[in-house]
């Protein structure tokens, strides 16, 4: 309980906390189990470390509760003032140029004046970073990301992002097991360089969930979303990225590991190969997706035909068939909305709960 009080000393006086929140950046930490973090929260609460904001669902700490978790938190927490000299502190043999080197959580949200030009490494000890609205040459900031061995977690959002280089996210971040990119309205491109393709790039081993949402300059995932880079990715939704052309559809049934799959409001998606599927398959989302015609494994042998699978087809008025991935008898539930060039589906049809 000391633990999951002591962190609340990261976020400044008057903050406003969430308790789902804080439950979830507890647990992710290692504090609380998940079943115990709602009870953490509410004893903490009975305590008078929390109080209630007003008539809202969110809470405060008194000053005299904050300056007193930032005294508890003391060589595990702290706050850097000047976040210039962020990762370069003005008296490097300080006890806080000796704290950076510990750090396990960076995030910065809203600071949009910071410059990273000159940012030349990251701690090695980073598990989780997320960054929104971060600042400036954030291009050179996430290039960055040298020897981070130990990340799991990394959130983007940054209008001002152009590139993600992949050769030096694969090759720093083995442990990298979740990755969001959202709101990254000048990202074009997060492909390997010409000079790095001459080279093995490597691969992502431990990514199992990824999600691109909202990048509306973005052209191609063709490049990223390879099951040479990603071995046992798990989970993979594509969204609302309007201008996204190129998706290695007809690669998809070698990701041997992929349970879910979405893609959502990507109409200009160029769709003249076939879209294959995995037989790991148990969760696949299409909507608003005009340019997918086919869906078809037929070539690929019994071996890749969907079993238990949660399907739902929506407003994807090009859609003409579904053959040999999934047959109708196999599926666990279905919706399937305003598909109108649909012909053909894999028989036998047997009526299923939930299907229409």
């Amino acid at each position: 309980m000391k633990r999951c009080f002591s962190i609340c000393a990261l976020y400044p006086k008057d903050h406003r906390f969430e308790k789902e929140f804080l439950a979830d950046i507890w647990v992710a930490q290692g504090y609380v189990e998940a079943e115990d973090a709602s009870s953490c929260f509410d004893d903490l609460v009975n305590r008078s470390f929390f109080q209630k904001a007003d008539l809202s669902d969110k809470y405060v700490i008194h000053d005299l509760m904050h300056d007193t978790a930032q005294l508890v938190s003391e060589g595990e927490c702290f706050i850097i003032q000047h976040s210039l000299s962020f990762f370069e502190p003005p008296f490097p043999d300080s006890e806080e140029s000796k704290n950076i080197y510990h750090l396990e959580v960076l995030h910065i949200r809203r600071c949009p004046n910071i410059n990273w030009q000159g940012l030349v490494t990251l701690p090695s000890s980073l598990r989780r970073i997320t960054l929104v609205n971060f600042g400036h040459s954030t291009d050179h900031f996430v290039s960055c990301f040298h020897d981070l061995t130990l990340l799991t977690y990394l959130k983007i959002q940054c209008e001002l992002l152009t590139l993600i280089p992949l050769q030096v996210w694969i090759s720093n971040l083995q442990s990298l097991e979740y990755l969001w990119v959202c709101w990254c309205s000048s990202l074009t491109s997060i492909c390997v360089s010409e000079a790095s393709s001459r080279h093995p790039v490597g691969v992502f081993s431990s990514l199992s969930n990824v999600t691109v949402s909202l990048c509306n300059s973005l052209l191609s995932l063709d490049e990223f979303l390879m099951p040479a880079y990603m071995p046992i990715v798990k989970i993979i939704h594509v969204e609302s990225c309007r201008q996204l052309a190129l998706l290695p559809i007809d690669e998809l049934h070698s990701f041997s590991r992929l349970e879910e799959l979405r893609i959502e409001g990507c109409p200009k998606l160029n769709m003249q190969r076939r879209m294959t599927l995995p037989s790991s398959l148990r969760k696949l989302r299409l909507i608003n997706c005009p340019s997918i015609e086919y869906i078809d494994n037929s070539h690929l042998g019994s071996s890749m035909t969907l079993k238990g699978l949660s399907l739902r087809l929506d407003s994807c008025p090009d859609l003409i068939s579904i053959v040999g991935a999934i047959s109708v008898s196999e599926i666990q539930s279905g919706d399937i909305n305003d598909c109108p060039k649909l012909m053909e589906i894999t028989q036998p049809i047997t009526r299923r709960p939930y299907w229409r």
